[in-house]
């Protein structure tokens, strides 16, 4: 848009947009005389080119008189009332007269870039210039570079800016806020050793192995952890679990394992005796009294007690008894859900491998942990899910953006076309977005 068009010629004010430096906008000789170019919406602006109409000969002068003390400004609104409350990015002041041709250096945000110029009462101007008109030919608007800011776009953003913006052209600062790991304005610091996630306002647990800092971006102790204490954040003690690790483990898992840290789970079984995933489910027959038919070679070692003194090694016997028999009393009444019987060491089973319910009739998830079978009664998996399954049938996958033991992984967010990960082991199968790498694309390029 401008002030006026001049009829005399083709003038109109997108000539001065056109890429062609060969023709002109003009305005009459309007007081004020202006000129601006609608950028669509707000710009990182660097700097503004002029080309003013060059003619050649006597008229040279005659257009840098016009010129004379003309103002360029960047603002947000078309008011020409309100132009002096935008930002003035040049204005000339003599005492020589402009040239025709210029670049000026702008580091500003805007929508509109306004020509302005004007002849006040009582100012006197040199000789030739008391009036003003606008001929422009062509005015080229530069930003810096994504990536760059500051005076000619010559410093680099830090590349930690939230969601991948670019940091502020002006200032180098990152507006939206940083990545994850990151601090300060322009999010070019690391977050201290101890400390973690958004604004780096999170404490590590300390415990890392070797006195190692935490993940800076999550706060996991990616080499393990400190003697005493377990978990992805190295945060509770072995035997307990859960949030602020507030809950002890059953005890009960196999092998003296501790209890997982985050679920409670006994992830490599119970011993003998006990069930549930976290093996507090006791069994009710320990160590109650028992009794058989006859005991084998009336011996000691084979008394019935054997077969409730929750040791696996050591077994009742009976003689070649004709019926023979074996009971142990529960005390009392009991509800009873199943029964499991060691047979010389070997547990025997009521159900075809994979199937459990009633005849058998109900097929496990087949995604029990290290390829059990499920439970042959309810069909959960007793000793826990394998990784990228949770639910007490294992028979659910991950949530998305979860993967793992658990479903307590995150997945890292990078997959290409914004894809899940693989729940198993976090992979983005597809490959990842523009500026990561690796299996699970948790690496910068």
């Amino acid at each position: 848009m401008q002030s006026s068009k001049n009829d005399q010629m083709d003038s109109s004010p997108t000539r001065a947009t056109d890429m062609d430096i060969n023709t002109c906008s003009s305005t009459n000789r309007d007081n004020p005389a202006w000129w601006y170019v609608d950028l669509q919406n707000v710009k990182s602006i660097h700097d503004v080119q002029i080309y003013f109409d060059r003619i050649s000969g006597t008229y040279e002068q005659q257009q840098r008189q016009r010129m004379y003390g003309f103002h360029l400004f960047i603002t947000n609104t078309t008011e020409i009332d309100s132009l002096k409350d935008g930002h003035l990015c040049y204005n000339h002041s003599g005492p020589d007269l402009p040239d025709l041709t210029s670049t000026h250096v702008c580091v500003t945000f805007g929508r509109y870039v306004f020509y302005y110029n004007e002849r006040l009462p009582d100012v006197t101007y040199p000789d030739g210039s008391n009036s003003t008109r606008v001929q422009l030919c062509e005015v080229i608007v530069h930003a810096c570079p994504k990536g760059t800011y500051g005076r000619n776009c010559y410093q680099n953003c830090s590349g930690n800016c939230l969601n991948e913006t670019s940091c502020n052209r002006v200032t180098g600062f990152c507006d939206e806020g940083c990545l994850v790991g990151y601090r300060n304005e322009k999010c070019d610091q690391e977050c201290p050793n101890g400390t973690y996630g958004i604004d780096c306002m999170k404490n590590c647990s300390g415990n890392c192995i070797n006195n190692e800092t935490c993940s800076k971006v999550d706060g996991g102790c990616a080499n393990g952890c400190a003697t005493g204490f377990q978990g992805y954040f190295c945060t509770c003690t072995k035997g307990t679990y859960g949030g602020n690790c507030s809950q002890n483990c059953s005890g009960n898992c196999l092998n003296g394992t501790y209890c997982n840290w985050f679920t409670g789970f006994c992830d490599e079984g119970c011993l003998i005796g006990y069930r549930s995933k976290k093996c507090d489910q006791d069994d009710i027959s320990k160590f109650k009294e028992a009794r058989q038919s006859s005991r084998y070679e009336d011996s000691e070692v084979f008394s019935p007690d054997k077969a409730v003194d929750k040791d696996i090694s050591t077994c009742s016997s009976t003689g070649a008894d004709n019926p023979a028999w074996w009971y142990v009393d529960l005390q009392e009444i009991k509800s009873i859900h199943d029964i499991e019987i060691y047979f010389n060491g070997s547990q025997t089973t009521a159900s075809a491998d994979g199937t459990f319910g009633i005849g058998c009739s109900k097929h496990c998830s087949g995604n029990c942990l290290k390829g059990t079978s499920c439970n042959i009664v309810t069909g959960e998996c007793d000793e826990g899910c394998s990784p990228g399954y949770v639910s007490n049938g294992c028979d659910q996958e991950c949530p998305a953006g979860r993967f793992g033991k658990d479903c307590i992984k995150n997945c890292s967010g990078n997959c290409a076309n914004n894809e899940t990960c693989n729940n198993v082991n976090g992979m983005c199968v597809n490959g990842c977005q523009t500026g990561f790498q690796g299996l699970i694309c948790d690496e910068n390029v």
